[in-house]
């Protein structure tokens, strides 16, 4: 890694720098990360070079802020966005035709679509949904929820809540270990 970042032939990601609560600490953290991207920037040959990228919400962020690099924000989804998202999602987790068969692929991706077309239209039917909708991971999490035939909440906490019951449920009996108590998981999540 060390000699990818010397030659220049790396895009580097710090993400969440809005995650660290203490205030000091984070801004020691946007220090060091200024550091680390004046000390990769500079590459002797010239012709490649380093590219970086900080993600942070902005309610975070403002505190902290990179004053000599672009900023950059993310719009909610428009409805075209949403409509094309949706099905490409859903069909990007599915096995390949290799590892389930043709026919059980195509099954699958009849399925996909089906899913869908079932969150389209709970975000066309609720102005709630719809507003979850423009933000791109709380569009996944409906999906997933689709996916796992939960029905899909109208309500942003409600939202949170349900992901976090289903992933309690099944993520870990999904990888055979032992369940977790929901007030223990939401004491330490929080």
């Amino acid at each position: 890694l060390k000699d990818a970042l010397t030659d220049g032939g790396c895009l580097v990601l710090f993400d969440g720098l809005d995650e660290i609560s203490d205030l000091t600490i984070r801004r020691l953290i946007r220090d060091e990360i200024e550091r680390f991207i004046t000390d990769y920037s500079a590459i002797p040959s010239g012709a490649t070079f380093n590219r970086f990228l900080i993600t942070s919400r902005v309610a975070g962020y403002e505190v902290v802020v990179f004053q000599h690099y672009w900023h950059i924000t993310v719009a909610a989804l428009r409805e075209e966005q949403i409509k094309d998202f949706l099905p490409r999602w859903c069909r990007a987790s599915l096995p390949t035709p290799e590892m389930v068969g043709p026919d059980k692929h195509k099954a699958l991706l009849q399925e996909a679509d089906l899913t869908a077309q079932r969150v389209m239209s709970a975000i066309t039917a609720s102005s709630g949904a719809r507003k979850l909708a423009d933000n791109p991971l709380l569009l996944t999490l409906l999906v997933v929820l689709q996916q796992n035939r939960v029905e899909l909440p109208r309500q942003r906490y409600k939202l949170y809540s349900a992901i976090t019951t289903m992933m309690l449920e099944n993520r870990n009996a999904d990888k055979f270990l032992p369940a977790i108590e929901e007030k223990q998981a939401i004491e330490r999540l929080g």
